[in-house]
């Protein structure tokens, strides 16, 4: 893996193009030095866990607009994030580091749990979000 990255980035090099120019989407220090789980919902809106102080989540529409979407109760502190088709949002605690919707139907939830090294699964009655990997206009 590590040699293939060099050599990808010594081809990209010599051929002087980029893939990727990141820009910044919101103002420095909206989200904590924690911030976790981005994840684009339904309408392009991006959700991430830590906006503005611990136990929040923010969000950020397309165009940049950044404000806070609920402050979670208690000690509640959410990680990894993921919508279902019916735009529900699905937020991880703290200990799990990832979380996938995936089987043939889309109905199967992969979790990864950091604290006991494994990677977990349940079932849900609606399919995960499906991926829109290549829009073209038309």
């Amino acid at each position: 893996m590590l040699i293939l990255t060099a050599l990808i980035g010594s081809v990209l090099a010599q051929a002087g193009d980029s893939l990727y120019v990141a820009k910044p989407l919101t103002q420095p220090k909206q989200f904590t030095a924690g911030i976790e789980g981005p994840q684009c919902g339904p309408d392009g809106t991006i959700y991430a866990v830590n906006f503005g102080r611990e136990q929040t989540i923010g969000r950020v529409t397309p165009d940049g607009k950044a404000e806070l979407f609920v402050a979670l109760p208690g000690k509640s502190t959410g990680n990894g994030i993921v919508f279902d088709r019916q735009g529900r949002m699905y937020v991880l605690g703290k200990s799990p580091t990832n979380v996938c919707f995936g089987g043939p139907d889309g109905r199967t939830v992969y979790v990864t749990e950091v604290e006991h090294t494994r990677l977990v699964q349940f079932r849900v009655e609606t399919p995960g979000l499906a991926w829109k990997r290549w829009q073209t206009s038309k």
